[in-house]
């Protein structure tokens, strides 16, 4: 094997090692990705801070964009965002201040969805 040889074969070698490394990071990333999606959501009650409408709308539902500040029965409490469609009846019935229940993502604090709102029991 000559020298020019040797040094293409370890060239061939070092890129495959970055190549390997590259992607095994990449698929870390992604199961850590999966895991989180997968985290079971807590309950928690939450408070309207601000309701507003935003522009999609149908004939029997609106989009609003609330801030909440949701309370955990364990841990501090946290302010997020939160886009719902709600029928209009809902929506009529929630304004600043209304307690609602609320499933959010332990682990990101993110991913929030409106239950249902305690005044419309």
């Amino acid at each position: 094997m000559t020298i020019v040889e040797t040094g293409i074969a370890l060239i061939v070698i070092v890129v495959i090692l970055i190549l390997a490394q590259f992607f095994g990071k990449k698929n870390k990333i992604n199961l850590a990705k999966d895991n989180l999606r997968n985290v079971m959501p807590v309950k928690a009650k939450a408070i309207i801070l601000n309701i507003e409408k935003t522009a999609l709308s149908t004939s029997q539902r609106q989009q609003v964009k609330m801030q909440v500040q949701v309370m955990p029965e364990r841990g501090r409490n946290f302010v997020t965002e939160i886009k719902e469609l709600l029928t209009w009846a809902d929506f009529d019935a929630l304004k600043s201040g209304t307690i609602v229940s609320v499933f959010y993502n332990p682990v990101t604090m993110k991913e929030v969805t409106l239950i249902k709102a305690a005044a419309l029991n």
